[in-house]
């Protein structure tokens, strides 16, 4: 697990980004005025704007009050903004991540769990109902009791 120091307060982000930057100058060893970004504020964006999240369901992700994900959000609206209107390079802080990966199969109502081999990196980062459809469709039957009674199974585990 990729850890960066953050005071005890913050929450865990489950989605590492691909960068920790953004220079909008082509040498990076260069000092230009930054805006420092939380990993807090990028969730936030992430699942407003990439994710389509309301407020109510995004600040139910973060396990934070609605008014609080407000004040995330707008906080990272100004500093986006500010950055490329200024020409600022963006860079993150205060987060760490603890990236989960997921067993999807199934259930039966006799007890017997059976999961399938999914690729990760071919499901969205938060399914809907339709994807899962897609992903684990209940058109199956029990290995061991051969139950029509089937449902979806998805667990999660630390990486």
């Amino acid at each position: 697990m990729n850890t960066i120091p953050r005071p005890k307060s913050k929450r865990i982000i489950r989605h590492e980004p691909d960068i920790q930057y953004f220079n909008p100058q082509p040498h990076r060893n260069v000092n230009y005025p930054l805006e420092i970004l939380t990993f807090d504020e990028l969730e936030a964006m992430r699942l407003k704007h990439l994710a389509g999240k309301t407020q109510e369901e995004s600040a139910r992700l973060m396990d934070i009050s609605q008014s609080t994900f407000s004040r995330i959000l707008e906080s990272a609206h100004t500093k986006v903004t500010a950055a490329l209107v200024e020409g600022k390079s963006i860079h993150l802080t205060g987060g760490e991540y603890s990236l989960k990966e997921f067993n999807y199969g199934y259930g039966c109502e006799c007890g017997f769990e059976w999961f399938i081999d999914i690729d990760q990196n071919d499901i969205m980062l938060e399914p809907t109902q339709e994807d899962m459809e897609i992903i684990l469709p209940l058109d199956r039957e029990c290995p061991k009791c051969k139950s029509k009674n089937i449902y979806r199974l998805i667990r999660d585990f630390e990486r």
